[in-house]
């Protein structure tokens, strides 16, 4: 209900369908603007240390899936929009700067840290293909192919963070509908 008031989606237009998963914890993946599929290892479930966890996860699962919803950049787009690099990158780093601001538990900053040497060190790499159209399981989100693991969620917590703190009065809940383009101009960051 907290993240349904902050993004202001009515009562009624989101739907959530959750599917047992063999593999471990729970993962998440937003598939339209207004459904978000959760997989869960029901198993893990029985066991009281995994169970905690589980649910911290969920928890940081609903904040992040429901702002990358309001935002409407989903699996699946609207005709004629494509997924590009630098969307994807910021929409994971709203999705989880979102998560720290309206659940800041423990585990949310834990999952939502990320070492600054490691992403300055990626950003003039991605000079030349910010704009470029995303691949499926694209290493620079994703990890593989000599980049880090989840390295685009790494960058997009950092730029965001920049936007917030040179920008105090803006927010992921207030920057959800703004343009990649903007958001990186705000964030002061040269890419």
């Amino acid at each position: 209900k907290k993240a349904v008031a902050a993004l202001r989606f009515r009562e009624g237009e989101f739907t959530f369908t959750v599917y047992p998963w063999e593999r471990d914890g729970v993962h998440a993946f937003t598939q339209a603007k207004d459904w978000v599929r959760i997989t869960i290892n029901p198993r893990q479930l029985a066991f009281k240390g995994k169970r905690a966890d589980m649910i911290e996860r969920l928890i940081y699962i609903v904040y992040h899936e429901m702002h990358h919803a309001a935002r409407g950049y989903a699996g699946f787009l609207p005709k004629k929009k494509q997924h590009i690099l630098m969307n994807s990158i910021f929409s994971e780093g709203l999705a989880d700067i979102f998560a720290r601001e309206q659940y800041p538990s423990k585990y949310v900053l834990k999952v939502t840290k990320y070492n600054l040497q490691q992403v300055t060190k990626w950003l003039p790499r991605l000079r030349k293909i910010k704009w470029q159209k995303e691949v499926f399981d694209d290493p620079w989100l994703m990890g593989g192919r000599g980049k880090p693991k989840k390295l685009g969620y790494k960058i997009g917590r950092y730029l965001v963070e920049n936007v917030t703190k040179r920008h105090p009065r803006l927010s992921a809940t207030k920057l959800v509908h703004e343009d990649a383009r903007k958001i990186l101009k705000l964030s002061g960051v040269k890419i």
